[in-house]
């Protein structure tokens, strides 16, 4: 009995990992978003959106439910997410998100919403990443099955 249970529970796991990575990733809200000046940058409050993987952000929700252009995109699967020390910036709970060109600190206004957040860029970059790794292997077994196979020539 002890061994069938086991088993469920792993098969329970790998589904709840296909459930992730099938899951469409969103989440919306306000953050503080440090000022590109590295002295004496200012803290302003900004919407940001993540959909699937992309993340944008706005000076208003407003401006985003009225389609205005982001201040700002970056795709998840291009980006490292880290929280760091905050003595520095005198905000709590910030984090930031770096890509090849370019970065930006956020500040949350709870523990809690900075590890959402987070674990939400995180996740997101992970499914872009896995469906790109699927579709991979799909046109790689593609490829192969439709080149002839040695035996079939006389």
């Amino acid at each position: 009995y002890k061994a069938i249970q086991e088993a469920e529970e792993k098969s329970e796991e790998k589904f709840e990992k296909v459930r992730n990575l099938l899951t469409v990733n969103s989440k919306q809200g306000y953050l503080h978003k440090k000022g590109k000046h590295k002295v004496s940058a200012s803290w302003q409050l900004r919407y940001f959106i993540l959909k699937e993987n992309v993340i944008t952000y706005y000076k208003t929700e407003t401006d985003a439910t009225n389609l205005k252009s982001p201040l700002g995109m970056f795709f998840c699967e291009q980006v490292r997410v880290y929280p760091f020390e905050t003595k520095d910036f005198k905000r709590d709970y910030c984090f930031q998100i770096s890509s090849t060109n370019k970065s930006i600190t956020l500040a949350a206004a709870t523990a809690d919403e900075m590890r959402d957040w987070t674990i939400s860029i995180i996740q997101a970059k992970k499914q872009k990443l896995g469906v790109n790794l699927v579709r991979q292997e799909t046109q790689t077994k593609l490829r192969s099955s439709q080149r002839p196979n040695s035996n079939d020539r006389n």
